[in-house]
């Protein structure tokens, strides 16, 4: 692979559109106190689960700019 960047690449690209495992879920560590998220705007309880969905998380704009859900191998090289 190392000789073949491009395909590499490819590969990489197709992953961060298509991830085999699409989501996986996160708690809090056992704590009588809520914990807040993004400076306050979220509070997560004990026991409550957040879902982290990775096809919209790596197809966010403000991070892979406007072109975010187009295949574009090169953005991986």
């Amino acid at each position: 692979m190392s000789k073949l960047p491009y395909i590499e690449a490819c590969l990489r690209e197709t992953l961060r559109l298509n991830p085999t495992a699409p989501a996986f879920q996160l708690k809090p560590l056992d704590s009588d106190k809520p914990i807040y998220l993004a400076g306050g705007k979220y509070e997560v309880k004990k026991g409550q689960a957040i879902i982290a969905l990775l096809p919209s998380i790596h197809r966010d704009p403000a991070v892979r700019g406007s072109d975010a859900d187009e295949f574009k191998p090169e953005r991986m090289l």
